[in-house]
């Protein structure tokens, strides 16, 4: 019990977090993205504001998509992670022990880097579903199933509307998410 309070406060510091100072980088870069999108090419007419809005709406359109399903940036930010990390690790090698006692540096930051707008950054908590034993809101993942054309016989208990999960813990794949992203 104090475990799972213990989390639900971490959870909401760290949702505070994010709308005070990770939020605002968010929306800067989406901004600076859909600037660059609707750059109108060299030598063509400037866009009437109707077309820019419509423009504006599409670009951001495009970007929230590609960041829902784009393996290949997906695999782009993996890798910066991983150099990010060894530059980490590196520079904390690096240091001498008297860098490191506590009068003589500046205190480290205890949360991870926030990357803006990160490729697929669901994708690896809705993995976790699948290690699951007992699901919350089983309609809900229900309803995604149904509308992205699996039958009732792949996703509920035989001769039932009940949600089998453990029919459906292999359904969670890249086919589902292909699914989801092309629906």
């Amino acid at each position: 019990m104090k475990g799972d309070i213990q989390r639900k406060v971490a959870h909401i510091a760290l949702d505070k977090h994010y709308k005070e100072v990770n939020e605002i980088e968010d929306a800067k870069e989406m901004d600076e993205r859909i600037e660059k999108a609707i750059k109108p090419k060299e030598g063509a007419d400037p866009l009437t504001e109707d077309a820019r809005l419509s423009a504006i709406k599409r670009a951001r359109f495009n970007i929230i998509t590609k960041s829902f399903h784009d393996p290949e940036g997906a695999t782009a930010h993996q890798k910066q992670v991983e150099r990010d990390k060894l530059r980490a690790s590196a520079e904390a090698r690096s240091s001498t022990p008297v860098d490191n006692q506590p009068g003589n540096s500046e205190a480290a930051p205890s949360t991870q880097k926030h990357y803006v707008l990160a490729p697929e950054a669901w994708k690896k908590p809705f993995l976790e579903l699948r290690g699951l034993h007992v699901l919350k809101h089983p309609r809900v993942l229900q309803t995604l199933l149904y509308l992205l054309g699996y039958t009732r016989e792949q996703v509920c208990e035989r001769d039932t509307n009940a949600l089998s999960f453990k029919m459906v813990r292999e359904l969670i794949n890249e086919r589902l998410f292909t699914a989801m992203s092309q629906y």
